[in-house]
C-alpha cells in the first residue's frame, strides 16, 4: 500500500480547515481577553488617579479652598474635580442656632464633598466628611 486512498484526499483538507478554525477562535478568545483586562486595568488606574485627586483636595478644605460653604471646582489633568461644602443637616433641619442663643463665634459644622470625574463627567470618586466652616 503506497499512501492514501483516493477517497481520503479530501478529508485532510476538511481536518485542515476544522484545525485552522480551531486556532482561529482560540486566538480571537485570547485577543478579546487581553483587550478587556487592559480596558479593566485603564479604568482601575482612572480610580486610583481620582482618588488621590480627591484626597488632595479635601486636604486643601481650609488652608486653600475656604472652608465655608460654596462651591469651588477645577481640573487636574484630565480630571475635572470639585468641592462642594454646604451647612450640615440633622434630620432634615440645618444647624442653626436657637432663637436667643448666640451662633458659635468658631464656625458651623458643614458637610463637605469633594467629586472627581473624567472628562465625560462620569464620577469616579467622592470623598465627604465634617468640617468646621468659619463665617456661616
Amino acid at each position: 500500500m503506497s499512501g492514501a486512498r483516493r477517497g481520503d484526499t479530501g478529508s485532510v483538507l476538511i481536518e485542515a480547515m476544522v484545525g485552522a478554525a480551531i486556532i482561529s477562535m482560540t486566538l480571537i478568545a485570547m485577543y478579546t481577553s487581553i483587550i478587556t483586562s487592559a480596558a479593566h486595568n485603564r479604568m482601575a488606574e482612572s480610580r486610583r488617579t481620582a482618588m488621590m485627586i480627591a484626597q488632595s483636595e479635601l486636604a486643601a478644605v481650609g488652608p486653600i479652598i475656604p472652608s465655608a460653604p460654596g462651591t469651588t471646582e477645577g481640573t487636574n489633568g484630565d480630571f475635572y474635580w470639585r468641592v462642594d461644602i454646604a451647612p450640615w443637616q440633622q434630620g432634615g433641619q440645618p444647624q442653626q442656632p436657637a432663637l436667643g442663643q448666640v451662633p458659635n463665634p468658631t464656625g458651623a459644622l458643614c458637610l463637605v464633598t469633594v467629586t472627581v470625574a473624567d472628562q465625560r463627567r462620569a464620577p469616579l470618586a467622592v470623598l465627604t466628611t465634617l468640617t468646621l466652616a468659619r463665617g456661616t
